[in-house]
């Protein structure tokens, strides 16, 4: 049980499954974004500015995982997340993703075109689907309203949509924004 006024809980629930969002097992890390969204949501009222930081945190790592599932759970979290928070937080946090986001972008370009997809860096990879998946959560996160910064997202995730060296979950995540 969460008691109201008693942020002790709040924090140790956070504290475990940031330990267990961390699991070898793939169907666990999913559980813990799915616990996670509900969680925040049925508690958002409850939840300190730290405790809110911490919960993004634990979807941002768990959006760059390697299966869809769980990185398509984080997705979703952050989207009820971001929801929550003010718009101009929101604004700041996807002008920084959108910057990422080109970067990756720009970094491929630099380099010789006949760069494969098993040449790209690890860390590459994981940048260019954290941001993209933000992004993408940013956009679903205001459904019938359209802040300013969502055609700069829009016009972000449209370049990695059909970027050829993006993952497949990167392009088909994207088309389905």
């Amino acid at each position: 049980f969460v008691t109201y006024n008693a942020s002790q809980d709040v924090s140790r629930v956070l504290d475990i499954l940031d330990t267990i969002s961390k699991h070898e097992v793939w169907q666990v890390r999913n559980a813990v974004a799915h616990f996670l969204r509900c969680f925040q949501g049925c508690h958002k009222f409850l939840f300190t500015e730290p405790q809110t930081s911490t919960a993004r945190n634990i979807i941002l790592t768990m959006l760059a995982d390697e299966r869809k599932e769980v990185s398509n759970a984080a997705m979703s979290a952050l989207t009820g997340l971001l929801a929550s928070c003010p718009t101009q937080n929101v604004a700041a946090m996807v002008e920084k993703h959108i910057q990422r986001a080109n970067a990756v972008i720009h970094r491929r370009k630099n380099k010789n075109q006949k760069t494969t997809s098993h040449e790209i860096d690890k860390n590459t990879v994981i940048k260019q689907q954290t941001s993209v998946y933000f992004l993408c959560a940013a956009v679903l996160s205001r459904p019938y309203h359209t802040p300013a910064y969502t055609p700069k997202a829009l016009a972000t995730l449209s370049k990695h949509s059909y970027e050829r060296n993006a993952s497949f979950v990167i392009r088909e995540t994207v088309k389905m924004c």
